[in-house]
């Protein structure tokens, strides 16, 4: 999981490139004619998003079925805009293509309406309520995005700092014939409590600790792979040494609690695990 750089370019513009690409005539009219309606929700959603206070902006409940079929008929993750906008958002500063920032387990496929399509229709295509995600995560993520108590729920990868101290784990039992893993949350370096919360909301809905273990065999033999490599090119504990020190740099460049990161780590860390380099 790692934070995302959000679209740095006017938001309306966005929406007006859209409609333009559209060769819907009718369709074009009938949004002409609440543009400015539009044009004034989108500079909310943007003053919104400077405060970080997105839960004070209002549902979407006045435009009529129409109007809402419109907004999402402008929205199509596969056409070029959008595209070129998933490649703009999921490209880091050194031109790398990022995976899945929500899970880190699958490719960038598409797009998560962070501000539900069903409550704000008129946002469906704004590019800052636009997370970039993988298949899998968007079904997950759904359409909760506030608590009980009208407070956010859900991550905004652009909006909610991650920390850089560590509160995923993983437990690991190396055995003979295999290697299970346990992923589990824990707030032991003072994480704000509120941010932690949402963290652990994020991780529950997705139910990534779940799927990073379904994911970890693979991770784990490859690793292993590498390391028996290395092993027969000098002193066995200066490799894991620089190993950790590489790792070190992975968690800058995929995120401090990066799944496959943490648990390359443990497995250095185990006291069994030269028994992996065995077989």
């Amino acid at each position: 999981m790692k934070n995302l750089k959000p679209y740095s370019e006017n938001s309306f513009a966005f929406f007006e490139t859209v409609v333009k690409k559209k060769r819907n005539e009718d369709l074009k009219d009938r949004l002409d004619l609440i543009k400015s309606d539009i044009q004034t929700k989108f500079n909310d959603y943007d003053t919104h998003f400077q405060k970080n206070i997105l839960e004070s902006l209002s549902e979407h409940d006045k435009f009529s079925k129409q109007q809402i079929e419109d907004f999402e008929e402008l929205y199509s993750y596969k056409s070029a805009t959008f595209k070129k906008l998933l490649i703009t958002l999921s490209t880091s500063d050194n031109k790398r293509k990022m995976g899945c920032p929500y899970c880190g387990i699958g490719e960038v496929s598409t797009f998560d309406h962070y501000l539900p399509q069903s409550r704000f229709g008129a946002f469906t295509t704004h590019p800052k309520n636009l997370i970039c995600c993988c298949g899998k995560c968007n079904p997950k993520r759904g359409n909760r995005w506030l608590d009980a108590n009208k407070k956010r729920a859900t991550l905004n990868l652009y909006l909610d700092i991650l920390p850089d101290v560590q509160f995923l784990f993983v437990e690991i039992d190396i055995m003979i014939d295999k290697v299970e893993t346990k992923f589990s949350l824990k707030n032991s370096g003072n994480i704000n409590p509120i941010l932690f919360s949402m963290i652990d909301s994020h991780y529950d809905r997705l139910e990534l600790c779940d799927r990073f273990s379904e994911n970890s065999s693979d991770i784990i033999t490859s690793f292993v792979n590498t390391i028996k490599t290395y092993q027969n090119l000098g002193n066995f504990d200066s490799i894991l040494k620089n190993t950790l020190e590489a790792l070190s740099k992975d968690q800058n460049a995929f995120g401090y609690n990066h799944w496959s990161t943490i648990l390359k780590i443990e497995l250095i860390k185990h006291k069994d695990f030269k028994l992996l380099l065995k077989y």
